[in-house]
This record gives structure tokens, C-alpha cells and sequence, in this order.
């Protein structure tokens, strides 16, 4: 009997996912591939599921709408990306399988700022238009969702500020990799308790 799999994004196709978003006009306020990426996560992570057609117009336009002025086979293509690493992920955390998030390196900055900021900026937005993951009381959840909410940028930490200098002086993370599978950890660890998957070892 064949395994039910899901076909992952190939490297061109996240190379097409990333400019297609890129040429949504500028005033949708598209997310970029690795802020959906946060995003597409903290929707799976949610003890509710939400239906794509309600999580879907959030990542092409800041507010939620269709956008205006688009190429209408090149949104389709878009969505449709979209949606096949929505599946791939959720196949991961199904399968107990590590997620292997999204990072974009600026080629001429390679060393500016965080490069997982992206992914906790989408990751929070999924938790502010739908609040299921939030609202979670669970001490282990709230720890994890702190450990990928540390690396939002300064200005997007509000009242969790404080708390992440806390983290950040106690625990330390030293190098991207470090950082990186710390954060995969902490996916896991909401993906036990929230959907009852247990990532392997």
C-alpha cells in the first residue's frame, strides 16, 4: 500500500511563490514568502481549523481583500502555491515530521537583523485575525508561542518586550542554527498539545 504523501515545493516553485507575491501591487500589502510561511504554521497550530477561504485573502492583501488590479491567472498560480505548502506543512506536523520553515537571506545584507523574524511576524498575524492558538491555556503553548515570538522585530513586540529581553538574557540563542531548531522545537511542542501530534526525536 503507498503512503499518502504530499509533493513538497520544489526550489523553483518557492523561488515562483516568493515572486509572485512579490508582484501583487504594492498597496495590497502582500505578505512575503517567509512572513506566509509564519502564518500558514500558526493556522495548522490552532486547535480550530480554519477554512482556506477565510485565511487565504490575508496573504495576498493587508486587508483582507481580493486585490484590485491583478493578474488573474497569475493569482490562481499564486493561491495555489500557497495552498499546496499549506498541505506540505500540515503534512509535516501530521507525520510528525520537523518543519522546514521558509528564510529568505538578503544576498547583499546576509547578516541583517533575524532572519526568522519574518516567519514570527506571519505567525503572530495568524494569531490576531483568528485567536483559537491564544486563547489556549496551557502553560507549555504559552512557553513555545513565546519562543517564536521572541525573534519579532523590535517594534512589533509591544507589551511581550519585557518578557522577550527576559527570555533572550536566560536563554540565550547564539548562531542561526541554534535559533532555527529551537523554533522548529517549539512548533512541536504546540503541535503535541494543540492537534495531539508528537514530533519524533
Amino acid at each position: 500500500m503507498k503512503k499518502n504523501t504530499v509533493p513538497a515545493l520544489s526550489d523553483d516553485e518557492f523561488v515562483e511563490l516568493e515572486d509572485l507575491l512579490a508582484g501583487l501591487p504594492e498597496d495590497c500589502g502582500a505578505m512575503s514568502s517567509d512572513e506566509a510561511d509564519g502564518y500558514l504554521t500558526g493556522l495548522l497550530l490552532s486547535p480550530e481549523e480554519i477554512l482556506p477561504e477565510r485565511w487565504m485573502p490575508w496573504i495576498v492583501s493587508a486587508e483582507g481583500k481580493e486585490p484590485q488590479n491583478a493578474d488573474e491567472d497569475s493569482l490562481y498560480r499564486l493561491e495555489s502555491l500557497l495552498f499546496n505548502r499549506y498541505k506540505e506543512i500540515d503534512h509535516r506536523l501530521s507525520t510528525r515530521t520537523p518543519i522546514d520553515p521558509i528564510i529568505l537571506i538578503d544576498d547583499e545584507e546576509p547578516d541583517a537583523g533575524d532572519s526568522l523574524a519574518p516567519f514570527a511576524v506571519g505567525f503572530l498575524r495568524s494569531m490576531e485575525l483568528f485567536p483559537a492558538l491564544g486563547a489556549v491555556q496551557n502553560k507549555a503553548v504559552g512557553g513555545a508561542v513565546l519562543g517564536i515570538l521572541r525573534h519579532l522585530p523590535p517594534e512589533l513586540q509591544g507589551d511581550l518586550a519585557e518578557t522577550i529581553q527576559g527570555l533572550d538574557s536566560d536563554s540565550p540563542l547564539s548562531t542561526p542554527e541554534e535559533s532555527l531548531d529551537d523554533l522548529v522545537a517549539c512548533v512541536a511542542e504546540i503541535a503535541e498539545v494543540t492537534r495531539g501530534f508528537t514530533i519524533k526525536e
